[in-house]
């Protein structure tokens, strides 16, 4: 399956292209002088083998990196994680949680349940309640 070219993709402005990447231009800076997006010149050059290029994220103009000598590893310590206490609920009581995100300090309601719910009739509201319909 082959798609139609892009409406940019017109001889002088593959050969513009080509020559603001040899030139060392950002594909930014291409995309803006050519017409299009950024994404574009990315994809085109990949597609058309243009030599790549390293990433310019984290140096400056000239610089080089020389390679850093890796720290000796430390020595790893075996961890398990311990299980949080989670509070266990009474047969016939309210398990609504609060507490927030810290396991913690998690609490639950413990108020009787009625109906075969595990919640008590307050929460059992809250927990099934409608959804408001909107105004047509």
């Amino acid at each position: 399956m082959t798609t139609a070219p892009a409406k940019w993709m017109t001889a002088d402005a593959i050969a513009l292209a080509r020559t603001l990447w040899d030139e060392g231009l950002s594909c930014s800076a291409i995309a803006w002088r050519v017409g299009t997006t950024k994404s574009c010149i990315v994809g085109f050059a990949h597609r058309r083998g243009f030599p790549p290029r390293p990433s310019p994220i984290g140096r400056r103009k000239g610089e080089v990196r020389e390679a850093q000598p890796r720290a000796p590893d430390a020595p790893r310590v075996a961890c398990r994680p311990q299980p949080l206490a989670v509070p266990t609920p009474a047969f016939g009581s309210c398990q609504w949680i609060s507490g927030g995100d810290d396991r913690r300090r998690w609490t639950m309601c413990g108020e009787p349940t009625a109906n075969g719910s595990s919640y008590c009739d307050w929460h059992h509201r809250q927990a099934h309640s409608p959804i408001p319909r909107r105004a047509a």
